[in-house]
């Protein structure tokens, strides 16, 4: 039992230490302003399928 408690503090220690590491990045913020991009397609067709 205590290992295990031993275990699960060590586990949230290690959580909140590397929460300061993690950085937030966009690619607006890494390449500026992006072009739009417009994706066009159907349901009714499969995967490798022709679409009739």
């Amino acid at each position: 039992m205590l290992k295990n408690k031993k275990a699960l503090v060590m586990s949230v220690l290690c959580a909140v230490a590397s929460v300061g590491f993690v950085m937030s990045a966009s690619a607006a913020d890494l390449y500026g302003n992006l072009n739009e991009i417009v994706v066009e397609g159907r349901a009714d067709v499969l995967p490798g399928g022709d679409g009739k």
